[in-house]
């Protein structure tokens, strides 16, 4: 995301609302020994650097992207 770049500016709530997602169940958050954020999957004891919501959120972001985008071109025709 470019903050300068009006659409980007509107697609702020988006990445806020992403940060605070709590990861969903059975996946919990923990910081590593170099304060790094670990999801660990208490079922089948997977761990990742990724929030599980972060695959939701980027597509929700680009739908969004795309609409605003499209909505612009139809105000210029």
């Amino acid at each position: 995301m470019d903050p300068e770049n009006q659409i980007d500016r509107n697609l702020l709530w988006i990445a806020k609302n992403c940060l605070m997602e709590p990861v969903p169940q059975p996946w919990q958050a923990f910081k590593d020994y170099n304060d790094n954020i670990i999801y660990y999957n208490t079922i089948t004891e997977e761990r990742t650097h990724k929030h599980q919501m972060n695959f939701h959120y980027r597509n929700l972001c680009l739908h969004v992207r795309e609409k605003l985008l499209s909505a612009n071109e139809d105000l210029r025709n």
